[in-house]
């Protein structure tokens, strides 16, 4: 049997042992500090930190995408920017067509 005290309540979505918090509720955000709170009216974590980690987490997977479609030459020049959208923004800039003068 799993000692139910070594169970990360936040990672199972209930709540831990000898604690009355439970799960955030989605979309919830009754608090003027920008901060989810659980069903007890508890302030959980802010709701800016999950949108920076989302965000982050969805600039990694394109920033992934981009350098595994892209050819070795072409990964010179992106493979130090820092987000999705500089590589994106390079790209497009190297692959642009030139105007004939």
């Amino acid at each position: 049997m799993v000692d139910k005290g070594l169970i990360d309540p936040e990672a199972t979505g209930t709540p831990g042992i000898g604690t009355e918090e439970g799960p955030v509720a989605s979309g919830s955000t009754d608090s003027p500090e920008g901060t989810s709170t659980g069903p007890l009216g508890k302030t959980k974590k802010p709701i800016r930190a999950e949108q920076q980690a989302r965000s982050s987490l969805k600039d990694a997977k394109a920033a992934t995408l981009i350098m595994g479609v892209c050819a070795q030459p072409v990964l010179q020049h992106i493979l130090l920017l820092e987000t999705a959208k500089d590589q994106w923004d390079t790209l497009k800039r190297l692959h642009a067509p030139t105007r004939a003068l």
